[in-house]
């Protein structure tokens, strides 16, 4: 419900972002609008939006459907994204419909065969990401850290009660977000190992008017 999506190209105009954890490994997923050719200048901004998190990504899944030839603009897709010489995993979407895609399509990119409406090969797709990141090394993630069963237990928890709250918002008592979010701070502390100080939660819920 984040996001009106139709299955007609070029409706996708905004990124949707969603911090996840796959096994150890905690990753913000950013979807973006499709790269074609268009004259649409609202999905031009779309377009032009997609590009841009290309560039900063250390991942990146071009996402194509298999049961259908591959066009153009596929290879153009393709081309963009080892241009970024940024690593890459395609995703083959559709794989309950029979397979029209060329096995030499994806070069040296290596490729995973889903199909998001049964959810087959999904845990396929996530395995991959894990391995091809812990490819990379650890160095290339900046500050990202690896997390051990119980980190990634706080951080998963941690992610959940922030949703939650995110979802109240509009519904719920402030009290009752305040109460999801303070169990989200404290998760995270799990993580770090840091307390977090009565005087900071203050000043983090001051605007809530708790109680009201």
């Amino acid at each position: 419900n984040r996001a009106i999506v139709t299955e007609i190209p070029g409706t996708t105009r905004d990124t949707l972002e969603e911090v996840w954890s796959i096994g150890e490994l905690p990753v913000r997923l950013i979807d973006t609008a499709g790269l074609r050719e268009t004259d649409h200048p609202i999905e031009a901004i779309g377009i032009q939006k997609t590009h841009e998190a290309l560039k900063s990504a250390f991942l990146i899944l071009p996402v194509f459907d298999s049961s259908t030839a591959f066009l153009q603009e596929d290879q153009n897709v393709l081309q963009l994204v080892q241009e970024t010489g940024a690593p890459a995993i395609a995703v083959l979407n559709k794989s309950d419909l029979p397979n029209n895609s060329h096995p030499g399509f994806f070069f040296d990119i290596p490729s995973v065969h889903v199909s998001a409406k049964f959810g087959t090969g999904i845990d396929l797709l996530q395995n991959s990401i894990e391995e091809r990141a812990k490819s990379i090394g650890i160095s290339a993630f900046n500050d990202l850290v690896m997390l051990g069963a119980r980190q990634n237990e706080s951080f998963s928890k941690a992610i959940e009660t922030i949703n939650r709250a995110r979802l109240g918002v509009g519904h719920l008592y402030h009290d009752l977000l305040s109460a999801d979010l303070m169990d989200a701070i404290r998760y995270l502390g799990e993580i770090t190992g840091e307390t977090v100080d009565e005087d900071i939660l203050d000043r983090i819920f001051e605007r809530f008017c708790i109680g009201k």
